[in-house]
Order: structure tokens, then sequence, then C-alpha cells
């Protein structure tokens, strides 16, 4: 009896044996397939990383802050002021050296636009938004670009009422506010 209950079991160990051999050789194929398909992938991306890389790369910026202004608004009463901190985003160090030489007209056209302004137009969002655009145009009107508050809006496509006018790029990148109180 004995050896009948060995002679039976001994194929149920080998089924099992063949059944987890199967598995681990089943885990190592789908492993294998993985870091495959992982080194594929990043090959792929290594290979478009400098296309991507000369697409993504900004120019050099140079940041130019002035001093605060600290101007009357133009609320009835005159009782409301704003100080507003202002930094200027260029593209390059001529426009910097151009900017400094003309530095009393800018801070000039800057505080003549906010003393221009009510509080209600610097609450809003859009308010402060148009106010760095209009910045960004006095800026380069003081060193000499033909640049006017007109050439920030554009006109809807399609329109042919006026021929079609060559935009001025405004060497100004961007205005930056570090500081916006409105008392």
């Amino acid at each position: 009896m004995s050896t009948e209950t060995n002679t039976a079991t001994a194929p149920q160990k080998s089924s099992k044996k063949r059944l987890v051999i199967a598995a681990v050789i089943l885990l190592l194929v789908c492993g294998a397939a993985g870091a495959a398909y992982f080194y594929m992938q990043q090959q792929k991306a290594e290979s478009h990383a400098p296309e991507a890389a000369k697409r993504k790369t900004p120019s050099k910026s140079i940041f130019v802050p002035l001093e605060n202004f600290t101007v009357n608004l133009r609320d009835d009463g005159g009782d409301h002021y704003a100080q507003i901190g202002v930094t200027l985003e260029l593209e390059d160090a001529t426009i910097e050296n151009d900017l400094k030489t003309r530095l009393p007209a800018l801070r000039n056209n800057i505080l003549l636009l906010i003393a221009s302004k009510r509080t209600e137009d610097l609450l809003t969002l859009e308010g402060k938004q148009l106010l760095a655009r209009q910045i960004g145009v006095r800026a380069a009107q003081a060193i000499g670009v033909d640049i006017t508050d007109a050439d920030l809006a554009t006109a809807p496509e399609g329109t042919a009422s006026a021929p079609a006018k060559q935009k001025t790029v405004n060497p100004i990148k961007d205005v930056l506010f570090s500081q916006f109180l409105v008392q």
C-alpha cells in the first residue's frame, strides 16, 4: 500500500513543479519584454531631446527693475493713490542701455500713465494687465520705438476696411509688477 501512495503523489509533485517552472519562465519573459519596451521608449525620447531642447530653451532675458511709483489717482476727491513696483523684461542688453539713458523720460511716461487711471481701473485683473501692456508701450516710446496703444489691439481677422499695417515689434518683452497697492 505504501508504494501506491508514493506513486500517486509523485505525479502531483512533478506537475506542481512544472507549473511553478512555467510561471517563473512566464514572469521572466514578461519582465524582459517590459524592460525592452522601457529601454526602447527611453531611446526614442533621447533621440528627440535635442530638438525639444532647442524649441523650449528661452532666450536669456534681462530684467530691469525700476524704482517704485507712488502716484495720486484720478478719482473724485483725490484721496486715492497707487504704489506700484515695475520690472521690465528686455530681449537684450542694448535695450537696457537705451532705457538707462532715457530713464527720466521713461519714469515720466509711466507716472503720467498711472496718474490718468481711476481706482476702479486698477482693481481688476484686466485693468492690471492693460496697465502692464500700456507701460510696455510707454517704455518702448521712451527709447524711440514707433509704437502706440492702438498697436496693442488687434483688428478682427478678415476685415478689409483698412490696409494691413506691419505690426511694430516691442523690444519690451514683458512688464512685471513687484508691488501693486491701491488705496
